[in-house]
């Protein structure tokens, strides 16, 4: 059965512009996070960068939670970090 959906060139590239452009500025910004706290492309740190990377993670989660705006902004700050408790504790 073919697809209901049917886009043309100038819908995909309209709806694209807008995400396209979020995920350009938060891949930017996560780059801009990893090189300031030494987490390398696959979220690797080096031995003695740990204890500094694990605290800067932990004061920038910080500030993320007490800038959020609502209960649901600070729910996924905390799946964000649960996600990521196997690795920066």
């Amino acid at each position: 059965m073919p697809c209901p959906l049917e886009l043309d060139a100038k819908d995909l590239r309209r709806e694209m512009t807008v995400p396209n452009k979020e995920l350009s500025q938060a891949s930017k910004a996560f780059k801009f996070l990893q090189s300031m706290c030494g987490v390398g492309e696959e979220g690797w740190v080096r031995t003695e960068d740990y204890d500094f990377t694990v605290d800067f993670l932990k004061k920038r989660r910080e500030e993320a939670l007490a800038g959020a705006e609502s209960a649901e902004e600070r729910e996924e700050i905390m799946v964000q970090r649960s996600l990521a408790m196997g690795r920066y504790g």
